[in-house]
C-alpha cells in the first residue's frame, strides 16, 4: 500500500492561494489607479466625468465578481439546548439564594461592626 504523499498541494489548492494573491494585488492596484483617476477627473468637465467614471466602475465591479468581494457573508446559526428548570427546581434555586444573601448580610454586618471598633 501506498504512503500519502506529505506536503504536496493540489492544483485547486494553488490555484485558490494564487487567486488569494491575486485578489489583494487586484485591491491594492485598485486603489491606486482610484486615487489616480480622482485627481485626472478633478480637473475635467462634468460629462467627461461621468464617463471615465463609468468605465472605472465597470472594471471594480468585474473584479469584484471574479474575486467574489460582493458575495454576502455566510450566516451562522448556533443552537445551544438549554434545558430550563422545573417549578420546583426554581424554587430550590431560590431558597438557596436566599440562604446565600443571608450569610452575605451576616459577614458585612460583621466586618463593618469590626471597622467600627478598630
Amino acid at each position: 500500500m501506498l504512503s500519502p504523499v506529505v506536503g504536496v498541494v493540489t492544483p485547486a489548492e494553488s490555484l485558490q492561494e494564487r487567486l488569494k494573491h491575486d485578489a489583494e494585488a487586484t485591491r491594492v492596484g485598485l486603489s491606486t489607479a482610484t486615487r489616480k483617476a480622482s485627481v485626472s477627473l478633478a480637473e475635467r468637465d462634468g460629462d467627461e466625468v461621468v464617463y471615465v467614471s463609468a468605465r472605472l466602475k465597470d472594471v471594480v465591479n468585474s473584479a469584484a465578481q471574479l474575486h467574489g468581494w460582493n458575495q454576502p457573508a455566510g450566516v451562522n446559526v448556533n443552537i445551544a439546548n438549554i434545558p430550563m428548570p422545573t417549578a420546583e427546581e426554581r424554587a430550590e434555586m431560590t431558597a438557596i439564594d436566599r440562604k446565600l444573601d443571608a450569610i452575605a448580610a451576616k459577614i458585612k454586618a460583621a466586618h463593618a461592626a469590626k471597622q467600627l471598633q478598630g
